[in-house]
């Protein structure tokens, strides 16, 4: 026995002392001119040593080898001889490669280092200017450690690596794309490393789970610090994380991580479709980073950051919320109140709102945030109201996929792109706003139909208004002015009204149509615009009338357009009335009118004024006897007082008027009635157009068409309901309905109106 001892120590002794014989060092270039013929020449185990210069190699490592500079990588250079292919490539375990400066490659999917292998130990190179600098390919175990990786296409990049790939005390800086990116690699450790100034993310991880990434510093990255993709149950720890452009760290996706005590500086956490994550202990700008999920009926306190995920009824107010990522996100959070805050200076949006419904945003400071003032995505039933919205990089208020918002009082200005933005967003309200001096539009409204634009104040942006195929909106009541270009411009798009509006001194056009059919241009007042009133570019089927067109160069001028209604509109000081090219339209009303001209009764076709017209009238029935000339046109019937002197057979609206002295002016149907004044028909509301009498309503017996259940006046409600006698309807200022007038009584009614009316005359 004690032989056999004897014999397996004597056996071990010399495998021992063959295996040191066999692990030879070589020098490059003394033994080998350069570093492959080094390499091939070699054993496993053996070790290459590099002295200073310059090696024009793309060099195979296949076996296990230690390759390491003499001096460091500041005198040692390996520049790929064939920039398309690796530097290094590695398909060998135990390869340990240190002290290059490894440069050069710039083929598709080539790196400096290119490692297929385990345990390997990359440590003390610089790795610059390379398509990728180092890249682990179904790789375990791996040690990046110590590198300076900058100036390639990504600084490390992980693909289908698990299981304790070590990335740490790394600097890994200005890179093209990101940092160090992840690709389905789960298990690893990124720690210690500093991680700055490159132009896509710090760290990406995409659909990578169970990594720790702990104790970095990620800072000054042109899109987010650190980034999570459908990857789950990753740890985010002890990191800090500073002014990066887009956001500190951004969920995608991705649950049931683990962020805990991270200290944000001017940057903060962004989530998106992210659920049961831990967001714990963090800081934002030394301010409590405020995360809340599944939470309902809380008070927000001191944050410099608030984000809701499922949550309701939360209130936030009184917050100074600056120099964060979004100020407030809200992820399908309803019935939350955020109001009185001020929220600047952010790398994303100021408020932020993804599938949340029924919330309040209103009385706070929203400006010089990097992204929107406000944006919505999928966002419904919301009211924006009474906010200061400004210096915005893009847009002061984005509406996105989202329906039946308020957006009303608030002042909206000097954003980077337009005030207001409406993208696929439908049946949204859009009032009493003052929107100015925008970079873009005041308004963009992009595919979104629906919409009710009422009230506002839209001055000095780009343009007024702007409809890029959107259909079915409603343009009432606003004053645009002093827009760069038009006050409100239609591309592509059918079926809007445009009513009761001044539209004065923009820089081109007042209203321009291209492309866009079967539109209303009705009551406004057009004026003073350096361009046409109206424009018309290939547009057909438009009604246009009722509208006050003064002092602009072209009152209206139509190119390619046919088959628009121009009638009762006043054409007055402008350069030039009327300019038609190439197109066949009709200029007066195409049914007669009964209306009362110099206290007359007439039936007749009523076209429009034009204050260069010359002709006569000689039956005196306020239509000129010869027509007006519209290039290949004609206004067969124009007008020969401006239309305010056509009386329409149609009782007045007092109260409204605060007087009985002026009737209704004549217009196409009775709708005007109700439009020009902005108000309901309801006669038995005033007692002086009845002698001191409150007779039962009237209903429209003179204006019948009114009585079609229509909402004339743009407000949501339907002015009066349909009836077959016309003889009661509902205004819906009135709490309950009036009973039907009997058809006698009503013809006696009828008669008394009449009666006032006429004497009024």
């Amino acid at each position: 026995m004690r032989a056999l001892l004897v014999l397996l120590t004597l056996s071990l002794v010399a495998a021992i002392a063959a295996s040191t014989a066999s692990a030879a060092t070589i020098y490059v270039p003394d033994d080998y001119p350069t570093i492959q013929q080094a390499v091939d020449a070699a054993n496993a185990g053996d070790t290459i040593i590099v002295r200073d210069g310059v090696y024009a190699e793309n060099v195979d490592v296949g076996k296990r080898l230690t390759i390491r500079s003499e001096n460091g990588s500041a005198n040692c250079i390996v520049q790929a001889a064939n920039p398309y292919d690796h530097v290094f490539y590695v398909t060998a375990d135990w390869v340990n490669i240190s002290g290059f400066t490894i440069t050069g490659t710039s083929g598709y999917y080539k790196a400096g280092i290119f490692i297929n292998a385990n345990n390997s130990r990359i440590t003390g190179n610089n790795v610059s200017e390379n398509k990728y600098g180092i890249y682990l390919y179904e790789s375990s175990n791996n040690q990046i450690m110590g590198n300076k990786i900058s100036e390639n296409g990504d600084g490390i990049y992980l693909y289908n690596s698990d299981n304790n790939n070590q990335i740490a005390n790394n600097e890994i800086s200005r890179n093209e794309n990101d940092g160090i990116f992840l690709w389905f690699s789960d298990n690893n450790q990124i720690t210690n490393n500093e991680i700055f100034g490159n132009d896509g993310d710090g760290i990406y991880l995409d659909y990578s789970d169970n990594n720790q990434i702990t104790d970095n510093e990620v800072s000054g990255n042109d899109r987010r610090g650190i980034k999570l993709w459908g990857s789950d149950n990753n740890q985010i720890t002890n990191n800090e994380i500073s002014g990066n452009e887009g956001t500190g760290i951004c969920l995608l996706e991705s649950d049931n991580n683990q962020i805990t005590n991270n200290n944000f500086i001017q940057d903060g956490l962004l989530v998106y479709k992210s659920f049961s994550n831990t967001v714990e202990g963090n800081t934002v700008n030394n301010k409590p980073l405020v995360y809340l999920e599944d939470q309902s009926n809380v008070v927000v306190g001191n944050a410099g950051q608030v984000v809701l995920v499922n949550c309701n009824n939360i209130v936030v107010e009184n917050l100074n919320l600056s120099n964060t990522d979004a100020g407030i996100e809200l992820w399908n959070s309803s019935d939350c109140r955020i109001a009185n805050n001020e929220i600047s200076g952010n790398n994303w949006e100021g408020i932020d709102l993804e599938y949340s419904t029924n919330n309040q945003i209103t009385n706070n400071k929203i400006s010089g945030n990097d992204g929107d003032g406000i944006y919505f995505w999928e966002s419904d039933n919301n009211q924006i109201t009474n906010n200061e919205i400004s210096g915005n990089c893009e847009e002061g208020i984005y509406l996105d996929y989202s329906t039946n918002n308020q957006i009303a009082g608030n002042k909206i200005s000097e954003n980077g792109e337009s005030g207001i933005y409406l993208y696929r967003s439908t049946n949204n309200q859009i009032t009493n706003n003052e929107i100015s001096r925008n970079e873009e539009s005041g308004i963009y409204i992009d595919y979104s139909d629906n919409n009710q634009i009422m009230g506002n104040v839209i001055s000095e942006n780009e343009y007024g208004i702007y409809f890029d195929s959107s259909n079915n909106n409603q343009i009432t009541n606003n004053e645009i002015s002093g827009n760069d270009w038009d006050g409100i411009d239609l591309d592509y798009s059918i079926n809007n009204q445009i009513a009761g509006n001044k539209i004065s001194e923009n820089d081109c056009d007042g209203v321009y149509l291209y492309y866009s059919d079967y539109n209303q241009i009705t009551n406004n007042e057009i004026s003073g615009n350096d361009g046409d009133g109206i424009d018309i570019y290939r547009s057909n089927d438009n009604r246009i009338t009722d509208n006050e067109i003064s002092g602009n160069y072209e009152g209206i001028e139509l190119y390619y357009s046919n088959n628009n209604q121009i009638y009762l509109n006043n054409f007055v000081d402008n350069n030039q009335n009327v300019e038609s090219y190439q197109s066949t339209n009709i200029w007066n009303s195409t049914q007669p009118i009964t209306y009362y001209y110099n206290s007359q009764q007439f039936t007749n076709y009523l076209g429009n004024y034009w204050d260069d017209y010359e002709g006569s009238d000689a039956d005196g029935d306020g239509i000129g006897d010869t027509p007006y000339t519209i290039n290949s046109d004609n206004d067969y019937h124009p007008l020969i007082s401006p239309k305010d002197n056509y009386k329409k057979q149609c009782l007045g609206d007092c109260y409204a008027d605060n007087g009985c002295d002026n009737l209704i002016q004549a217009s196409v149907n009775c709708s005007y009635c109700i439009n020009v004044l902005h108000g309901y028909w309801k006669p038995h509301r005033t007692k002086d157009c009845f002698n001191d009498a409150e007779p039962p309503d009237l209903c429209l017996a003179f204006c019948p068409q009114c009585c079609n259940g229509v909402d004339d006046d743009f407000d949501g409600l339907t002015d009066y309901p349909a009836d077959e006698q016309c003889t009661c309807g509902l205004d819906p200022s009135e709490e309950t309905p009036l009973p039907p007038i009997p058809e006698m009584l009503t013809l006696v009614l009828v008669s008394i109106g009449l009666a006032i009316v006429l004497r009024r005359i």
